[in-house]
């Protein structure tokens, strides 16, 4: 048996211990005791990973109870916060934290390695810097220069450092430097800022890579007003796009980029391409040629590490179309591909160790892109290695090879045989038996023909079946096929059929486009995607479990004399609760084959179940009993082939009318809280039409078959009574009276049935409110409270206003305006869309306007409702108004603190994003400043947002803005998102605030009024 690898029970929130490069740490620095200052003790500068220990904590001379414990990285050390346990479950670094009212916090450093990595180390000319000032870090091996894949800052606050290991000091304090590369054991670097002087303040300026782009003489820090230049020099064939500094374009003069330095850190940025109608750049340059003259343009290339990519198509103006990830076709594309981490320069990213080509179909009217894998260059030897084989995310392409023919599946333990064979003609047939007794237990017939798609799907899978997903129930369906994709889209009812977890419940539309139709005509069951779910135990092994005691994982591949390879996964995992008298231990075993492309030939999956009767459970003891491994219970015993090639010539006759109704012998549309009289059809306001919402039941013929899901309304005869519902795709009792309803099936139009129905007007309302939390529920309007709503003047805005209870009638409205706003204010109600029409004149101040509801369905013994309208007035307000400095003006609800350091300045600086010219603006607290972009939207509203809008060093930033008309107020709330790990992170506010129980936006905005020049 193989030695496992301990691990403490702890609680991960879903993150996978997978193997990456990590972490190597300087020795903490001895902390100064002072009385009452918490002092730590079992604390290293480093541990091994799956390592533990435990950590006490002093204060003068004495032990300490009482404390809390807490890691700053979450996804490298957990700690119990009670205990001081220890538990290294990933690489990385992490402050310990010890905490105890009435003292001052102690703290520790340590660092997770992994001892089978390499060493880095990190230099430097010193370890102290002043602020304003640059400090250059660079790593090495042994003396050997390395190149980090990314430096990070513990404390941003304190200082940044850039891609290249330029250190920025902003405030005095100290922080932590961590270089990252693959393969290696990252290094840290403490770095201590002491007070400069303002004048010497200089910026970095940070050039991201580009693949085949050279930066020339760059200059990487300089002060604000200096002039910055470079030039570039690019590969042969490629040609300069743009080239940006923070968003904005640099032109150039001759072959020299130059740009004035702002206050502010820089970065540049180029986006270049072949001078060729398609390429691909970013970190990978390639042209793809149209050789064959077919419009399909395409290029291979092999990917030695994840890239970010982005394709670049010449659109015959001068310019290159806009692209982006949503004109990937999706089901012609077979690899690992996402959305680009970076998605606001790149469209998508593969992993790397693959060779795979790239295509553009010229003539393909909507997603002309797409991405094949062609070669699987560097054999799985891990979990993250052998995971990129497969689906797993959901901004992820398809992993379904185009080819498959043939599928077989044998599951021993669920006792059932499943086959899947694809014929010619957009025909597929699967059929499941039960080995136990040789009965078919399930047929999976499509047949795609024209305009329509012919599902039967009859397969349950067994309980022992992970693959099952959400595909538990039997189901029949007509589908309707439109050529294009935007017809389906636009159908009657909104959206369409998707046979990703196609169930019984018939959710979504039964519409589809001809490209989805084909694919899903000849998709399959046991698909790589639900396959994973069968196995993915076996590597998934140290995935979060509370009762975790201890797993290990083996992963080797082989390659073969055939041209494929053979992947093994060995792996265990043990897990044990006391309280809950829990002892199991898990055995898995998974060997797969795959073609040169990554595609799978065929596997055998096991997995045992092992006991306190055959394995030894006492931690640090574990192991099979004398015999144990030969004993314990198979719960997972499965074979597996798919086979690829030209599809099967003929596919047998199929007789699938038992499936389908023939005739509706019964139909009621009834709610039968509010009726019994099974000899009429009563509904109340609100009620949807459906199966699923119990006010639809049918009886049919013949009653095996299983398409009633889709018999529904197709027609009503009065569609002021009941039309579709603005919610959902189903008709829904909108108003009082009666009407015809015609039941028949949705794609087709036939086997109907006609059913009078009537809508009473029996509940009271009792109040009204406006409703904001609906999408569409407003234009123009800002929902402060179900009372109360803000609109500017000169304006007309839309607001959704809803009756209580819904079943009420909310007909017949009348409303009375507060004086002396009757003239300024018009207010039109629509009953049928519950929509509040708000136009408003023109206002010289800030008003508060009230008005009231009366209607004849109020129940008498209720108030009149009373509502409120803030308006405000925005004539006044011009953007050259706005310009200058702002200081902090009070403290609002005691929850900012006053600070004569919190400033905002709005300058008359500008740039361009999202195709609107924006003025810059800075935000400070006194130590950190930070840039956005503000305008006045086309309502006259200051609206603002980050810069570029996208991921800085300090992770996640964003930034809301308003203007107060009465008082003439900037409120501001800037935030940054630092995160430090998959599941964890923190938000700074630099001004303002956020809390939950806050009015109804949980945001604090904080106030400031302009400074007096």
């Amino acid at each position: 048996m193989k030695k496992n690898r301990l691990l403490k029970v702890f609680s991960l929130s879903g993150a996978l211990l997978l193997g990456s490069s990590m972490l190597i740490s300087c020795q903490p620095d001895t902390p100064v005791i002072t009385e009452n200052q918490i002092t730590i003790s079992g604390a290293t500068s480093t541990i091994n990973i799956h390592e533990s220990i435990t950590l006490t904590a002093s204060a003068n001379e004495s032990i300490l109870t009482g404390v809390t414990w807490s890691s700053s990285n979450k996804s490298a050390i957990i700690i119990d916060s009670a205990t001081g346990e220890v538990n290294a479950i990933g690489l990385g670094t992490s402050e310990i934290t010890a905490s105890k009212d009435g003292y001052t916090s102690g703290t520790v450093t340590i660092t997770v390695i992994d001892p089978t990595l390499k060493t880095m180390t990190i230099t430097a000319s010193s370890n102290t810097v002043e602020t304003g000032k640059n400090l250059q870090l660079s790593a090495n091996e042994n003396g050997s220069v390395v190149t980090p894949d990314k430096w990070t800052s513990s404390n941003t606050n304190v200082g940044v450092i850039s891609t290249t290991g330029l250190f920025r000091a902003i405030a005095v304090g100290t922080t932590t430097i961590t270089a990252l590369k693959e393969g290696y054991n990252p290094a840290t670097y403490t770095i201590t800022v002491t007070q400069g002087t303002t004048e010497d303040t200089t910026y970095i300026i940070t050039y991201v890579p580009y693949s085949g782009v050279t930066y020339n003489a760059p200059t990487t820090e300089a002060k604000a007003g200096e002039t910055v230049s470079f030039t570039l020099s690019v590969v042969e064939g490629m040609e300069i796009v743009s080239v940006t500094y923070n968003g904005n374009p640099i032109t150039p003069e001759g072959s020299t980029y130059s740009f004035i330095m702002p206050n502010r850190d820089v970065e540049i940025r180029v986006t270049a391409s072949f001078d060729s109608d398609v390429s691909i750049s970013g970190d990978l340059a390639l042209s793809l040629t149209d050789d064959d003259s077919d419009g399909i343009y395409e290029g291979s290339a092999k990917v030695t590490s994840d890239s970010q990519l982005i394709y670049m198509v010449k659109d015959g103006k001068g310019g290159y179309l806009d692209v982006d990830f949503q004109d990937f076709d999706t089901y012609k594309c077979f690899g690992d591909i996402e959305t680009a981490s970076d998605y606001h320069n790149y469209q998508f990213e593969i992993k790397g160790g693959y060779t795979y080509t790239f295509y553009y179909d010229k003539n393909a009217t909507v997603r002309p892109f797409y991405i094949r894998r062609t070669n699987v260059d560097t054999l799985p030897q891990n979990e993250t290695q052998f995971a990129s084989l497969f689906d797993a995310g959901d901004n992820q392409l398809t992993v379904y090879p185009q080819d498959v023919k043939k599928v077989t599946y044998h599951d021993a333990v669920g006792h059932t045989n499943y086959e899947f064979n694809k014929y010619a003609n957009n025909t597929t047939i699967a059929r499941a038996t039960d080995t136990s007794t040789q009965e078919e237990t399930g047929l999976v017939y499509k047949k795609l023909e024209r305009d329509n798609l012919q599902i039967v799907d009859t397969y349950i899978e067994s309980e022992t079946d992970a693959t099952a997903r959400s595909d538990t129930s039997a189901f029949s369906a007509n589908v309707k096929v439109y050529e294009h994709e935007s017809d389906a889209a636009t159908s009657p009812w909104g959206n369409y059929y998707s046979s990703e977890g196609w169930g019984s419940n018939g959710q979504g539309g039964w519409e589809t486009w001809t490209r989805e139709a084909e694919f899903d005509a000849n998709y399959y069951s046991h698909n790589y995607n639900s396959l994973e779910f069968e196995f993915m135990y076996a590597y998934r092994t140290g995935f979060q479990d509370d009762n975790m005691q201890s797993y290990d994982i083996n992963v080797t591949s082989v390659g073969n004399d055939d041209g494929t390879f053979t992947t093994t996964i060995d792996s265990n995992k043990t897990l044990v609760n006391t309280s809950e008298y829990l002892y199991e231990h898990y055995e898995y075993d998974l060997v797969i084959t795959f073609t040169k492309e990554g595609k799978i030939t065929n596997g055998t999956f096991t997995t045992k179940l092992y006991g306190t009767s055959d394995y030894n459970f006492t931690e640090g003891s574990e192991g099979f009993l004398p015999g144990g491994e030969n004993r314990g219970t198979t719960t997972e015993d499965i074979t597996f082939t798919y086979e690829y090639g030209t599809d099967l010539e003929t596919a047998p006759t199929i007789v699938v009318s038992q499936y389908f109704i023939s005739s509706l012998t019964s139909v009621r549309i009834n709610n039968d809280d509010l009726n019994t009289d099974t000899s009429k059809n009563v509904l109340q306001k609100g009620d949807d039409i459906s199966t699923s919402a119990g006010t639809l039941d049918l009886e049919y013929q013949p009653t095996t078959a299983l398409d009633y899901e889709q018999y529904d309304v197709i027609n009503v005869t009065d569609n002021g009574v009941i039309a579709p519902s603005n919610d959902t795709d189903v008709y829904e009792a909108k108003n009082f009276g009666t009407s015809t309803v015609t039941i028949g099936n949705r794609t087709t139009n036939t086997v109907t049935a006609n059913v009078e129905v009537t809508v009473e007007d029996s509940t009271p309302a009792r109040d009204f409110y406006f409703d904001g939390s609906w999408s569409g529920s407003t234009e123009n309007i800002i929902v402060d409270t179900a009372e109360s709503i803000t609109i500017n003047d000169n304006t007309t805005g839309k607001v959704s206003f809803k009756v209580s209870p819904p079943e009420a009638n909310n007909e017949d409205l009348t409303f009375h305006i507060s004086e002396p706003y009757q003239n300024l204010i018009e207010l039109t109600y629509d009953s049928s869309t519950s929509i509040l029409t708000v136009k408003t004149g023109v206002f010289t101040k800030k008003a508060t306007v009230t008005f009231t509801v009366e209607s004849p369905h109020l129940d008498p013994e209720v108030s009149t409702p009373t509502f409120t309208i803030n308006v405000n007035p925005t004539s006044s307000v011009t953007i050259d108004s706005l310009f200058g400095t702002y200081s902090q003006s009070k403290e609002q609800d005691s929850l900012i603190s006053k600070n004569s350091a919190h400033k905002v300045t709005l300058t008359r600086e500008t740039g361009q994003q999202d195709g609107y010219t924006w003025y810059i603006g800075t935000v400070t607290d006194g130590t950190v400043t930070k840039e956005f972009y503000y305008r006045l939207d086309e309502s006259n509203q200051l609206v603002a947002t980050i810069i570029g809008d996208s991921f800085t060093e300090d992770g996640i930033e964003s930034v809301k803005i308003m203007y107060d008309y009465e008082t003439g107020e900037i409120g501001l709330i800037y935030c940054i998102e630092v995160w430090s790990g998959l599941d964890s992170g923190s938000t700074t506010y630099i001004v303002g605030n956020d809390d939950g129980d806050y009015e109804y936006t949980g945001y604090i905005y904080e106030m400031f009024t302009k400074d007096i020049a």
